[in-house]
């Protein structure tokens, strides 16, 4: 018999998963010994199956949060995935910083290399594109401040924050 409190946990793990699908989240706790299928994944966040502590220990593993927060309201649930989706964001971009950060090295080692060996570098290229400024990145990311401020508010980044304002959240 389902319970509200494995409703309010199953809706939690529901967050807490995110874009792993429910067969990946069964594969990886079966590879850790739990006899659980896609369909175990599906009845506990419908709340039909509880979540033991045990299991509970090996799904916040799997979903990189700490097993508390399967005990989360769903508004806390929501606001720590909108917050791990920063985090993930924040990554994003550092890892997008760092090669474009080593592609400018490498434009800037090649134009120099070309011109030691006297070779012709093309006119829109003799100062690296505009690559190699001081301040190159700062402009691109300003250009994206501008991009994201002026963008059609018709699209919409997360769609469940408007489900989850009118009450639902479509995980």
């Amino acid at each position: 018999m389902a319970t509200d409190a494995d409703k309010r946990i199953g809706r939690a793990v529901l967050i807490a998963r995110g874009e792993m699908t429910q067969q990946a989240v069964a594969a990886e706790m079966k590879r850790r010994g739990w006899k659980w299928s896609q369909a175990t994944v599906w009845s506990i966040e419908a709340g039909e199956r509880p979540l033991r502590l045990a299991e509970a220990e090996a799904l916040a593993d799997i979903l990189k949060v700490a097993y508390s927060r399967f005990l989360a309201t769903e508004t806390e649930a929501h606001l720590w995935s909108m917050a791990r989706r920063c985090s993930d964001a924040n990554q994003e971009v550092i890892e997008a910083v760092r090669k474009f950060l080593t592609a400018r090295e490498y434009l800037g080692a090649s134009l120099d290399l070309a011109r030691q060996a006297s070779e012709s570098v093309p006119l829109g290229l003799a100062d690296g594109g505009g690559w190699l400024d001081e301040d190159a990145l700062e402009n691109t990311v300003r250009r994206a401040v501008l991009m994201h401020e002026h963008r059609d508010p018709e699209d919409a980044w997360f769609p469940e924050v408007d489900e989850y304002q009118g009450g639902e959240i479509d995980g």
